[in-house]
């Protein structure tokens, strides 16, 4: 099959599955983000050690996390739930003790950064959900994620036509300054558009989580860049056909998300 259509049918697939659970009901939102998560951190395992497969502790320290944020951002239990978190933490070495692993804190590494890069930034994206007196309201994270991609779009298409001075030439040589500003204008109108027909939030606070998108979703997508460089590596994973991997689809995201997060605290948002 001719690596375009490839490319957009597993694009067009990607987005209707994406866009259809978060926006269905809070259970196949969390379904779907706990195989996200699942996916990749058992990804990231696998270009980091070359193991397969990845450890039941990780998916079970992943796991946790999402799910207790979920119920405490559902206001389904009290934040007490979330101190099961710290558990994890101190369960994690003490398991390593009992491994005959030549590398044991090489082990502990991983599966503490799978936790913090990986796990945390899709758990902060329930507060995103149920944000609103602990309903379920899909459309700011929608948002969200259509202005990643609105972000992508025009630093693909500006960056392709105009792009002469690199962005960050030592990680990704074909990123320029002109695409990320038209990844940026792209991304301001998107979200205006949510501003005027969806409301929720005021114009300057759609403005601000766009430039947030911009600048630390390109941020993220360099440091994801950085990783596969530092592992000679092209594609994070093959799962999605012409896409790459599933950290290849979200290193926007997993940077953005915590940044989005933080704001929409200080906003008093969530």
């Amino acid at each position: 099959m001719n690596t375009f259509i490839k490319r957009s049918l597993t694009g067009i697939a990607f987005a209707i599955v994406l866009i259809s659970c978060i926006y269905f009901s809070q259970y196949s939102f969390a379904a779907l983000m706990l195989l996200i998560v699942y996916l990749a951190v058992n990804e990231f395992h696998s270009l980091i050690t070359g193991v397969k497969q990845q450890t039941v502790l990780g998916s079970i320290s992943a796991f946790t996390l999402f799910i207790t944020n979920f119920l405490y951002a559902a206001k389904l239990f009290s934040a007490e739930i979330l101190l099961l978190n710290l558990l994890i933490l101190v369960v994690i070495p003490i398991v390593e003790l009992y491994k005959s692993s030549t590398k044991p804190f090489e082990n502990i590494g991983i599966l503490y950064i799978e936790l913090l890069y990986l796990a945390l930034p899709f758990s902060l994206l329930n507060y995103v959900v149920f944000m609103q007196n602990a309903e379920y309201s899909p459309y700011v994270l929608l948002a969200f994620v259509f202005m990643i991609w609105a972000s992508d779009t025009g630093a693909y298409l500006v960056g392709s036509q105009i792009g002469r001075t690199p962005l960050f030439k030592k990680h990704s040589p074909k990123k320029t300054v002109e695409g990320s500003l038209g990844g940026l204008l792209l991304t301001f109108l998107v979200a205006y558009l949510f501003f005027k027909y969806l409301g929720i939030l005021s114009l300057t606070d759609w403005l601000v989580i766009a430039g947030i998108v911009v600048v630390f979703g390109t941020l993220g997508d360099l440091i994801e860049s950085m990783l596969k460089r530092s592992l000679n590596v092209k594609d994070s994973g093959t799962i999605l056909p012409g896409h790459g991997g599933i950290l290849d689809r979200f290193d926007s995201i997993i940077l953005a998300a915590p940044v989005v997060f933080i704001y929409l605290q200080i906003i008093k948002i969530i």
